[in-house]
């Protein structure tokens, strides 16, 4: 159903009721949301439906481990059928980052709003935002890094057919038990 005013917002569900687990020790994409997810439902998604993702939360890098080691993160969707989802298609992927020295529960705090331009099997939105990345447990770093990474990026191919389950993912650039990553919140909002 599309919504009429502009104004009305639809809050994509289910809503996790606690943040998410702090993860490490991976080098490879993994999703790091806090369970369960939220999905778009399959024909939920109309020509013109604006999306507005938001996610927020923390990491650190414990003393004696690699000291500033390097990071990718996006928001990103999956169109799996099942309980169980993988969280493999970038909506915005970040540039690489470096940490600071030994960050310990710094913020993270991400927001892409896009736009369905096409639907179907081969369907797609377009769209970008920002990434705040944390430099202390009190700032962020100067100037919002802007997501995605380039404007090639900013055309999402999405399956406007089947379920597209929301969540972050995280690639660690060094594998190690201090370097941990926690997610408090995601949310998607239609109108």
């Amino acid at each position: 159903m599309k919504l009429a005013n502009s104004a009305l917002q639809e809050w994509m569900g289910p809503f996790a009721n606690d943040v998410g687990i702090a993860y490490n020790t991976f080098t490879t994409k993994k999703d790091v949301s806090p369970l369960p997810i939220p999905r778009i439902p399959a024909g939920r998604l109309e020509l013109g439906t604006i999306i507005k993702i938001e996610a927020e939360g923390e990491y650190s890098c414990a003393t004696g481990v690699v000291a500033t080691p390097g990071l990718h993160t996006s928001l990103s969707y999956d169109g799996a059928v099942g309980s169980v989802p993988a969280i493999d298609h970038d909506i915005a992927l970040a540039s690489a980052i470096t940490t600071g020295t030994n960050p310990a529960a710094w913020p993270w705090r991400m927001e892409w709003r896009g736009k369905v331009t096409k639907l179907g099997t081969a369907g797609s939105m377009k769209g970008n935002g920002t990434l705040e990345f944390g430099t202390s447990l009190i700032a962020y770093l100067a100037a919002n890094q802007v997501l995605p990474i380039t404007a090639a990026l900013r055309t999402v191919a999405i399956n406007t057919f089947v379920d597209n389950n929301i969540g972050v993912s995280w690639t660690w650039g060094a594998s190690a038990a201090g370097n941990t990553v926690t997610t408090y919140q995601i949310t998607c909002v239609l109108s």
